[in-house]
């Protein structure tokens, strides 16, 4: 697809978006269940910078600042982590997933589901936050 994005002829948010949906997309395939370590950051991180690069003209160590980044892909991956750690706290109790990631809140470790999940003291007041979406 290089072709397209380095079409002037496209405007740039159009590129982007085409970039969004199509590779990004299937980049991220499954991203609801990796542990994002520091490591998967910087390479996840590292390859939409150069990816990006192609597309916007400029360097990929410009892309790879968050400040002046054109997409950011880790943010894009937590967010969507965010928001499935909502469906699955909205869950019945009964179900698999929900019990899983109960264990995972009980055994924290670097870069789990939980990650971005506002810190709490208990299992029940983790529980309460999932009724308020927007939050």
């Amino acid at each position: 697809m290089r072709h397209i994005w380095t079409c002037k002829s496209l405007h740039i948010r159009l590129r982007l978006r085409l970039y969004v949906s199509s590779v990004c997309s299937i980049l991220t395939y499954g991203s609801e269940a990796w542990y994002i370590t520091e490591q998967i950051r910087r390479m996840v991180n590292g390859a939409n910078s150069v990816m990006l690069s192609v597309i916007t003209g400029n360097t990929p160590r410009q892309e790879a600042v968050a400040e002046s980044c054109s997409f950011n892909l880790v943010r894009a991956i937590r967010v969507r982590r965010l928001q499935w750690l909502g469906h699955i706290l909205r869950l019945d109790e009964e179900r698999i997933l929900q019990r899983a990631v109960k264990e995972v809140y009980e055994n924290r470790s670097e870069g789990d589901i939980l990650m971005d999940a506002p810190k709490t003291d208990s299992w029940r007041e983790l529980k309460l936050w999932e009724a308020d979406r927007d939050k």
